[in-house]
C-alpha cells in the first residue's frame, strides 16, 4: 500500500506472509528505516546526487538500514547491477573513482 508506508515497513518486518521483496527508492528511504528482517539489497542504478560523495553517502546509508543491531541473518549480500554502455555505469564508474580518490 503506497499510501501507508510505515505499514510496508512493518508488515515486512514482522509478518512471515508479507511479501519477499520490498523495493524502495535510496532518495525516499535510505534513512530512518529499520529492514533487518532483509539479507539482500540491490542497487539497481547510481544516485543522481549533487557528488558523488552525496551518492556513496546514500548507498552506505541504504545498507545500514539492513546491516544493523537486531539483524538476526548471519550473511548480508549487497549487490550491484549496472549496465554496460550506458550513462549509468559511467556514473558509477565515477563514484567510484571519486569515493576511492577521498580515502
Amino acid at each position: 500500500n503506497r499510501g501507508d508506508p510505515g505499514g510496508v515497513l512493518k508488515s515486512f518486518q514482522e509478518d512471515p506472509a508479507s511479501p519477499f521483496v520490498l523495493i524502495l527508492s535510496l532518495e525516499r528511504a535510505a534513512t530512518g528505516s529499520n529492514l533487518t528482517s532483509a539479507s539482500h539489497v540491490l542497487l539497481l542504478h547510481p544516485m543522481n546526487a549533487e557528488t558523488s560523495e552525496t551518492a556513496k553517502d546514500y548507498e552506505r546509508q541504504a545498507i545500514a538500514r539492513v546491516r544493523r543491531i537486531g539483524q538476526a541473518r548471519t550473511e548480508i549480500h549487497v549487490h550491484r547491477f549496472v549496465v554496460r554502455g550506458t550513462v549509468e555505469e559511467h556514473m558509477t564508474q565515477i563514484h567510484q573513482t571519486n569515493v576511492d580518490r577521498s580515502r
